[in-house]
Order: structure tokens, then sequence, then C-alpha cells
């Protein structure tokens, strides 16, 4: 596996992108939601602001 996280110290958010999903449960809807970012080369941006 190989995980992604890009930032911008002078910004307050960053960048990710995790191959397959957030999840390690084959059998969860989260286990492979990010396949298709991954492939593309599509992130998603984290924020600061709680």
């Amino acid at each position: 596996p190989s995980y992604h996280f890009v930032t911008d110290v002078s910004q307050d958010e960053a960048w990710t992108n995790l191959p397959g999903g957030p999840s390690e449960n084959r059998f969860s809807k989260l286990y492979k939601n990010d396949v298709t970012r991954w492939m593309t080369g599509e992130y998603k941006r984290l924020s600061a602001d709680c």
C-alpha cells in the first residue's frame, strides 16, 4: 500500500490520496471507494477548519 500526502506549510490544508479506501475490512463499503480517485490521481482536500 501507498499513501500520498501533499501539503504547503503556508496553507492550513493538505491533500491526500489513498489506494483503495480508508477501511482494512474487505467487506466494508469504504474498502475500495477511492480506487478511481487513486487511478486518476485525484486528491482529497483536508482542512484545518474543524
